[in-house]
């Protein structure tokens, strides 16, 4: 399940809640309702992620360096065994300099 958060004026909230309690709904349940309502109207469709996904894996085109994950904040993560991040990749870089200088 995924958290929408929205910010608004008072008199928007107003009317969303206005317009929930008129179908005995509560705010979260009319604003999805009315997303719903509003993408069947314009006949959209969404593709099911973890089908899509799928598809690109068994079919070759998803590699592990392009799968993506997403943090608690909602912000990409890529999962790449290969590439370091972070202290371990400046440790690295370190490490190659101290090398480099050990051997002049």
């Amino acid at each position: 399940m995924k958290n929408l958060f929205i910010r608004c004026d008072q008199d928007t909230y107003d009317l969303a809640k206005a317009l929930a309690e008129k179908e005995n709904r509560s705010v979260n349940k009319q604003i999805i309702h009315m997303i719903h309502t509003e993408a069947d109207a314009r006949k959209l469709v969404i593709e099911d992620h973890a089908e899509q996904e799928g598809k690109e894996i068994y079919s070759g085109g998803l590699m592990t360096s392009d799968r993506v994950g997403y943090d608690a904040n909602g912000s990409p993560v890529y999962d790449d065994p290969v590439k370091e991040s972070g202290l371990s990749e400046l440790l690295e870089n370190k490490k190659q300099v101290r090398d480099r200088s050990s051997n002049d």
